[in-house]
């Protein structure tokens, strides 16, 4: 679904918004919780394509389960260091 409006509508409904006293947004709007959901790893690896890549390199040492305990802490120290990471740049 492509949606569309002329520069016109916009400055019309911006118009609008402003003379009423509100903030209108569409989308996803996280607030409080943004920094949480950009640390979340999910929204950067794909757990199947994870899964895949370590067992094309390691299924003929280890065992499903240990690659699934790898995926794992890859993921718990991926959102570590992305939070971590938001941490100082919000801080700086």
């Amino acid at each position: 679904m492509t949606f569309k409006i002329s520069q016109e509508r916009l400055k019309e409904l911006a118009k609008i918004e402003a003379e009423i006293g509100c903030d209108v947004e569409a989308g996803l709007n996280l607030g409080t919780h943004a920094g949480e959901y950009l640390a979340s790893v999910k929204n950067y690896v794909d757990r199947d394509s994870l899964l895949t890549v370590l067992n094309e390199g390691l299924s003929q040492l280890l065992s499903p389960e240990d690659i699934e305990a790898i995926a794992n802490e890859l993921q718990i120290h991926t959102e570590t260091l992305v939070t971590e990471k938001l941490q100082a740049t919000k801080s700086a």
